[in-house]
């Protein structure tokens, strides 16, 4: 769980962003060293929970199809009443995110629609979903009664942009989304070209 700077001596509930695939913002996405950037300067001050991913099934065998549906009612029944418990969030579902990029956008987006009353946002980038896991999702949002408030989608779309750039090179050791999308925010918070 992170909490921002100076968050011991506030007072203030902050909004929740719930990170399925939480592993790979921090291994490889650097997210928290995004975050003590970009909190107080470009962004609101915010609770970020990392949730990391089930461990593999055995060799040989899959998943449970309705692993997707344990996921989105543990994180729902579980792991927010926790957070919300030990943590000064806010509690009303539109204060609270589901953001994932890759596998874990599938995840982010499952639990959005199938736990709307709980999670009243997401955003995901370059979520990937399988024919079956995409089926699933669809009938989540076609017989959905509630949706989430904000409802964000992005598939290799970079626009970047920026008044201010200092140049250097980038390279990534290994390709993965939230590296490239923290690539992509250093850029744009940097001067001169890069």
């Amino acid at each position: 769980v992170y909490v921002p700077a100076g968050y011991d001596a506030s007072t203030e509930r902050l909004p929740v962003v719930y990170v399925p695939g939480g592993k790979d913002a921090i291994e490889q996405g650097g997210l928290p060293n995004a975050l003590d950037q970009l909190i107080g300067t470009q962004a609101p001050s915010m609770v970020v929970v990392f949730v990391h991913p089930q461990p593999p099934p055995p060799p040989g065998t899959r998943p449970s199809d309705d692993q997707g549906q344990k996921l989105s009612e543990s994180l729902a029944e579980e792991v927010v009443p926790f957070v919300d418990g030990r943590y000064r969030t806010r509690t009303e579902r539109g204060a609270r995110a589901l953001v994932a990029g890759g596998f874990a956008g599938y995840e982010a987006l499952d639990a959005a629609f199938r736990r709307p009353d709980v999670f009243g946002r997401v955003s995901t980038q370059s979520a990937f979903m399988l024919t079956e896991g995409l089926n699933e999702l669809k009938a989540l949002v076609e017989k959905a009664t509630t949706a989430p408030e904000s409802v964000s989608l992005e598939w290799s779309a970079y626009d970047l942009r920026a008044e201010r750039l200092v140049g250097t090179r980038m390279y990534l050791d290994e390709a993965s989304v939230m590296g490239t999308e923290n690539a992509i925010m250093a850029a744009v918070l940097a001067e001169g070209e890069t």
